[in-house]
């Protein structure tokens, strides 16, 4: 919050399961504007985060706004901060394309929504774009500056990065992390974090159910060294909390449950890591460790 006061948009960065979303709809809500979320992907163009022409009713081409310009012109009818979920799966630095002109520095007061870019959208039809429309009316009301207009100075974006990801998505450029403040998100200590899946599901923290799944996520952490997320033990906990009450008993609940839930976590890790788990789990967790063995299995040795 300090970071966004001051000036910076924030970047989320840490395992699945974190919290990362839920923290940026959060801190969004608590500021009072609406959160417009959107998902990074691979296959994202300049078009997707900017916008770009697109071909109408008789062969015209008109413009559509991409997510950055919809949360602004939402930002300037009521408030909006924007929040990309998963940045690193976008060839940042040429998607963003724009984003580093408008937002060049640190100093909201030097913020400019480009000549360039209004050129752009008024050379096509832009009447049926509402974002468009409502930039190009109330933009201008804000003021000129170098090169363009003025962007309102309390307007953010939280970036959400996942780390796990990280030996194959694309690396973020040092030009647009210096403009965004890195904050990391672990899994809470330990009672923090029973006590709040226990309040999510409904449960005692002393829950037997809970507690097991606990153990056996905080085991995978120390064996992995990998930071499992807290929604997968929500997911561990709640899938066995109801197959104990279809009259499983809790050992074999927890354990077909994380045989669900915990593998989809655990891809990327080395073969004697892997291996070293399975072993781990074997006595007490047969199905989670034979579905780590099918990990393994297509790890190089």
């Amino acid at each position: 919050v300090s970071a966004l006061r001051r000036g910076k948009h924030v970047l989320l960065i840490g395992p699945p399961g974190t919290g990362k979303t839920a923290l940026a709809k959060a801190v969004a809500e608590a500021m009072g504007v609406e959160p417009y979320i959107c998902t990074a992907n691979s296959a994202w163009t300049r078009y997707d985060f900017i916008g770009g022409p697109v071909i109408g009713e008789g062969g015209r081409m008109m413009w559509k706004s991409g997510h950055l310009l919809e949360a602004l012109s939402r930002h300037l009818e009521g408030g909006c901060m924007l929040i990309v979920e998963e940045l690193n799966r976008a060839e940042a630095d040429k998607v963003l394309a724009e984003f580093f002109t408008m937002f060049s520095s640190n100093k909201p007061e030097e913020w400019v929504f480009p000549y360039s870019l209004v050129e752009e959208i008024t050379s096509y039809d832009y009447e049926k774009d509402r974002a468009a429309r409502t930039l190009l009316t109330q933009l201008p009301q804000l003021g000129k500056r170098p090169g363009g207009y003025a962007i309102p100075s309390d307007f953010r974006v939280i970036a959400t990065v996942n780390s796990f990801d990280r030996t194959y998505l694309f690396t973020l450029g040092f030009a647009l992390q210096r403009r965004f403040a890195v904050v990391e998100i672990n899994p809470p200590e330990a009672e923090e974090e029973v006590t709040a899946v226990a309040e999510q599901l409904g449960v005692s923290k002393d829950n037997e159910v809970l507690r097991r799944a606990l153990q056996l996520v905080e085991s995978v952490r120390r064996t992995t060294d990998r930071p499992i997320g807290t929604a997968t033990l929500v997911d561990i906990a709640s899938l066995a909390l109801e197959m104990v009450e279809q009259g499983l008993s809790v050992e074999e609940a927890i354990d077909l449950a994380a045989s669900i839930a915990l593998p989809s976590q655990l891809e990327g890790l080395p073969r004697d890591v892997l291996e070293r788990l399975a072993s781990q789990l074997q006595d007490a967790y047969r199905r989670t460790a034979e579905a780590v063995r099918n990990l393994y299995r297509y790890v190089p040795e």
